[in-house]
């Protein structure tokens, strides 16, 4: 800093917390692609090197910080909007996620406005209702619809819009995307593994699902992986709270999803790739499967495993980081 054609103001202006976003491009020579994007969180100065680092997230981040209350919902009459509700009927998981974001997008001021292109309106045989006064945010109801069992994901793909600016369309279903393959006992590997990380901390065996209601008339179910398998391990139980469901049917599905994805805790592997390597990072997807070829190492077994591309970190250098579960 301090010797580009940028000043100090605006260094200032162009790093402003949540107002812009930072991008991670590549450019093959013909086009520039997005590989990530999301808005800047925190910037931290440095004076004895005048570097000035950058933290971005993706832009789902704002779903926390926003309710689906609807444009005549937020600060003009709270006591007014907080017994109000959202309802959302016979419509599809996917198409109820992309309403609770369309609600989160029309606040009572244009600063509540973002370039997301939302997944259109589906009929389906899902419903669901949101109730303000219990303060559920954007981020709640999107991971309430994930984790429902057989549930869609959603991945926000950030694209270069026709006037330059960046823009977010949002992807669903289950995210199979393409499949890519590297072999880390390759003479000179294209993938560079750094580590691999088994966690127990949200290993569970059971789980009771609690939902609407309260003392006797909570609506409750639960699930546990004793009664359809043998035990492997000692019992690993834990309640969930989701305060907005009072029906047993979906509650019950949650709590087979959560014990079936946690059953074994979670294995994580931090790789990296070259940002203009072979695979083309610009073609990567959230949801794509990477299969990861390994013989010979002292922890991980000998073959082929396939694993699901969770998320995408980099830096000025020329490799992506890639979270794979």
């Amino acid at each position: 800093m301090g010797e580009g054609p940028i000043d100090r103001e605006q260094w200032r202006e162009y790093t402003r917390k949540w107002a812009y976003s930072l991008a991670r491009c590549w450019d093959d020579g013909t086009n520039e692609y997005v590989i990530a994007a999301g808005p800047i969180v925190a910037r931290t100065y440095s004076p004895a090197t005048r570097t000035l680092t950058l933290k971005a997230k993706g832009i789902r981040e704002f779903f926390s910080k926003r309710w689906p209350f609807g444009v005549t919902g937020y600060w003009e009459s709270p006591a007014e909007a907080l017994p109000g509700r959202l309802v959302i009927q016979n419509q599809t998981l996917v198409s109820i996620a992309a309403r609770v974001i369309e609600q989160g997008l029309t606040g009572p001021f244009p600063m509540y406005s973002l370039p997301i292109e939302l997944s259109p309106v589906e009929a389906g045989q899902h419903s669901r209702t949101y109730e303000n006064y219990l303060v559920p945010t954007v981020e709640d109801a999107l991971q309430e619809i994930q984790e429902v069992e057989g549930g869609p994901d959603f991945d926000f793909w950030a694209r270069w819009n026709s006037n330059d600016t960046l823009g977010w369309v949002m992807r669903t279903g289950r995210l199979p995307g393409s499949t890519w393959y590297f072999d880390l006992s390759a003479p000179q590997p294209e993938m560079i593994l750094e580590s691999v990380t088994d966690d127990g901390q949200t290993q569970t065996t059971g789980i009771l699902a609690v939902g609407a209601g309260s003392e006797q008339d909570m609506a409750v179910a639960g699930f546990g992986l004793g009664s359809v398998s043998p035990f492997t391990t000692p019992a690993l139980d834990r309640s969930i709270q989701l305060k907005d469901i009072d029906s047993k049917q979906i509650l019950f599905s949650h709590a087979v999803t959560e014990v079936t994805t946690l059953t074994n805790g979670t294995e994580q592997w931090s790789v990296s790739i070259p940002a203009g390597g072979l695979q083309g990072v610009e073609k990567l997807r959230i949801g794509d499967s990477i299969a990861i070829k390994s013989d010979g190492d002292p922890w991980i077994f000998d073959g082929l495993r396939t694993f699901r591309l969770i998320g995408f970190s980099g830096d000025l250098s020329d490799r992506i980081k890639l979270e794979l579960q």
